[in-house]
């Protein structure tokens, strides 16, 4: 939970009431009991990174660790009117919490660190593959590739099986994602856009995952929004949260990714490239409660973008914004599907740019 005090993002319309997740619980007895036997089976993966990233703690206090979290999982999927949570924002904060509390705030720091060292060579692959051909048909490839990346999600049951089956590879999801159009396709209205219109002045872009979703999905967009002639600001988060890139974690990524690409370097030498750091510290994102700082600093942005099922769909998917924005994602779990009438794997890119005199 963000300690006080907070403010809502500059470029967000508050009014109407904003509300952080289109789909809460209040009602919705079905959603509830999908995401409590949903954590409640996380949480026996969960025991085992977390006794692989911390050989320091004891079988007992692990196992009174899982037991008062599957314990605080019953009670707060409880109906609302009893108690229980408000919607997934809640669910998910509750167990960030919960392992902060007991002493296990990263339990994917290794496989983060691993999973970016693996994926920063393959950045030159990536690279190459866009510099043979035009700059503005290159959009297509880099919206396929942001959606590809996305895929590295280990909140998402059936992609953190994938993983973990030894199944996950870039490329491989890159070939795999559905043939356009897809199931939101507006990446040909934003491809007008750059085409016909000045440069975004800032694009402030919510990030996701660490490793190939950052590395091979983000930057190489990144690095085409700076050439174009945009200063970029990568907004992530400041605590750790399942397999989410960290604004720390971040600096470091782009001071090792420059090695690569000549226009994330220049970005960062030119003070057109940064990282920010949100205040959030979910998978999801509360775009209402964020660091002031944070609020102030990205408040010249006139593109918001919003990458990734936990901060595009499972929350904001009803934000409206003040200024042009994006939301992308690669569906990956069964009720989400269900909630917008896609299928597993469908891909997301939305533009909505606001109204022109």
């Amino acid at each position: 939970m963000l300690p006080a005090p907070a403010a809502p993002l500059a470029q967000l319309i508050t009014r109407p009431a904003y509300r952080r997740c289109a789909h809460p619980f209040d009602g919705n007895d079905a959603a509830r009991a999908y995401w409590r036997d949903a954590f409640l089976r996380y949480t026996d993966r969960l025991g085992g990174l977390i006794a692989a990233q911390y050989p320091r703690t004891t079988p007992a206090t692990l196992d009174a660790f899982l037991t008062a979290l599957r314990s605080a999982i019953h009670l707060t999927t409880r109906p609302v009117d009893e108690g229980g949570a408000a919607d997934l924002y809640e669910l998910v904060d509750m167990e960030q919490a919960l392992l902060i509390e007991w002493g296990y705030p990263d339990p994917y720091a290794d496989i983060k660190r691993r999973e970016n060292a693996a994926a920063l060579p393959r950045l030159a692959h990536v690279l190459a593959e866009l510099a043979a051909i035009p700059e503005m048909a290159q959009l297509d490839l880099l919206a396929g590739g942001l959606l590809a990346g996305n895929r590295f999600d280990l909140g998402a049951e059936v992609t953190a099986r994938e993983f973990f089956d030894g199944r996950a590879d870039f490329f491989a999801w890159r070939a795999a994602q559905p043939a356009r159009p897809w199931f939101r396709d507006d990446l040909d209205g934003w491809h007008a856009r750059w085409e016909r219109g000045a440069p975004y002045r800032r694009v402030l872009m919510f990030v996701d995952n660490a490793g190939a979703d950052v590395v091979l999905g983000c930057l190489p967009l990144v690095g085409w929004m700076l050439r174009r002639g945009s200063r970029v600001t990568l907004a992530a988060n400041s605590r750790p949260a399942l397999n989410d890139v960290t604004a720390a974690e971040l600096v470091e990524l782009l001071a090792q990714a420059a090695d690569f690409d000549d226009s994330i370097a220049r970005g960062m030498g030119e003070g057109q490239l940064d990282v920010l750091e949100t205040g959030s510290g979910t998978s999801l994102i509360d775009l209402s409660r964020l660091l002031p700082a944070f609020v102030a600093e990205s408040s010249d942005a006139d593109l918001v973008m919003l990458h990734g099922m936990g901060r595009a769909l499972e929350s904001n998917s009803a934000a409206q914004f003040q200024c042009d924005a994006v939301w992308t994602a690669t569906i990956k779990d069964a009720l989400v599907a269900a909630q917008f009438g896609a299928s597993l794997y469908d891909c997301v890119f939305r533009f909505e740019p606001i109204e022109r005199g």
